[in-house]
């Protein structure tokens, strides 16, 4: 735009130099006015030309400007974008490998528990109204040291202590109480130390059928 100004310039002053002629010798006794209104005369036109040029190489620029910061606003924005993808994935996979060894460690803490099966209730009597029942328990789980069992105070168990309790090992107890109902229904409690060397405490639910089959029944109570 400012090659087409210069260009239009040389060719108007050539254009003026053409149109005057031999008559430049004749602005040495021109009154200074005159030469002021020839001046204004002949370069007013080139004046106001390179004024609306101007305007339009300025406006021009100020789009180029517009555009260019546009560009950048829009660059600015995918990039924050990016980020937030970047920051969305990276908190997802976070939250998978926290997740990941969260079962793992559920799965390294339920390796070192045991779990007692009822092998056999090889036993009854009822004698006076005192029921003795002798079952078989199995570890079926990790080994375990320094068991308890615990059972609530209207019942008696034989054997409640044991030093080791090992894998694919059974132990037989023994269940006395006093019996008035047709079914006994109770909790005993194992509190041992797993493979792991932590302090745990289990509950297991035992029915009893104190007539007929003499049917026991033993598993592990929900938490």
């Amino acid at each position: 735009m400012k090659t087409i100004g210069v260009i239009t310039t040389l060719i108007y002053i050539i254009f003026i130099s053409w149109l005057i002629g031999d008559r430049f010798s004749q602005l040495n006794t021109m009154p200074l006015n005159e030469i002021g209104d020839f001046c204004a005369g002949a370069f007013g036109p080139i004046t106001f030309f390179w004024l609306i040029l101007g305007f339009i190489m300025q406006t021009q620029e100020l789009k180029q400007s517009s555009a260019a910061l546009k560009l950048q606003a829009d660059e600015l924005k995918n990039s924050v974008e990016q980020q937030k993808e970047m920051v969305r994935l990276s908190s997802s996979k976070f939250d998978r490998e926290l997740e990941i060894e969260k079962l793992k460690e559920k799965e390294r803490v339920l390796a070192a528990q045991p779990i007692f099966d009822l092998v056999s209730a090889n036993s009854f009597s009822n004698v006076g109204g005192v029921v003795k029942h002798g079952f078989k328990l199995m570890n079926s789980g990790s080994r375990v040291t320094d068991v308890s069992i615990s059972v609530p105070s209207k019942y008696r168990v034989t054997q409640s202590q044991y030093n080791i309790w090992d894998y694919k090992v059974s132990n037989s107890l023994e269940l006395a109480f006093s019996n008035t109902n047709q079914t006994e229904e109770l909790i005993l409690t194992f509190s041992y130390m797993d493979g792991h060397r932590n302090k745990r405490t289990e509950k297991y639910n035992m029915t009893v059928e104190c007539v007929g089959t003499n049917k026991v029944t033993f598993s592990k109570k929900e938490s």
